[in-house]
């Protein structure tokens, strides 16, 4: 029994880096990938380093470390690889020893918290960013927040490398409330999102909708 496997081809064969790791109940693997010659896991496991457990680390080529910087048990949700960039974004905070709010960006040993990141004020520490896509050269994260950075957004914002953008529209659910984004796609250059949408500026919108672009 493991949480990760490789494939040469052919077959599956057990990752030997994983039998390291202690066993445990309910062990959790999201992603496994290389950033800067080291294999990165994002996971919910008993700590190979010692005592407790972990959410994120990373194998050196012959034993498992701490990724620097990283203090919580936060899940991540979602990362992106970008311009030699790693991107992280899930439910961890500052508050709870993250790098950052929801979302963080990351060079191999040092973090940037990316503008202050994003917020859900209403119910604090309940806010989460869920999918993250790039789009026309930005960083788009999706989620639930109503806060990106001191912009006022509903559940979807960008990043163009200094700060953080709204986009133009308030995005409802079904009882008026600030909707619910849990995914993006970038399609033939157009952007659609899904979720717990209800309405769009107060037009019925329901799940899907494509981003045309401007005040739309």
């Amino acid at each position: 029994v493991s949480c990760v496997f490789r494939y040469d081809g052919r077959a599956f064969h057990i990752w030997e880096p994983f039998n390291q790791i202690p066993d445990g109940n309910d062990n959790y693997v999201g992603t496994v990938f290389d950033f800067h010659g080291k294999t990165y896991m994002s996971c919910s496991l008993p700590d190979p380093t010692g005592p407790g457990f972990v959410s994120f680390i990373r194998w050196n080529g012959s034993s498992w470390e701490h990724v620097p910087g990283w203090n919580t048990l936060s899940p991540i949700k979602d990362i992106s690889i970008h311009n030699d960039t790693l991107y992280v974004a899930g439910t961890f905070s500052a508050a709870d020893g993250g790098p950052g709010n929801l979302v963080a960006a990351f060079d191999g040993e040092n973090w940037s918290d990316m503008g202050g990141g994003l917020s859900y004020p209403p119910v604090p520490m309940s806010g989460a960013v869920l999918d993250l896509e790039w789009f026309h050269g930005d960083l788009l994260a999706c989620g639930r927040f109503i806060k990106a950075g001191n912009a006022d957004c509903t559940g979807i914002a960008e990043w163009d490398g200094h700060q953080w953008c709204s986009m133009a529209g308030v995005i409802h659910d079904e009882f008026g409330n600030n909707a619910r984004i849990t995914d993006m796609a970038v399609w033939r250059d157009s952007l659609y999102i899904c979720g717990g949408i209800n309405s769009i500026d107060g037009e019925p919108m329901y799940q899907v909708a494509q981003w045309i672009g401007g005040d739309a």
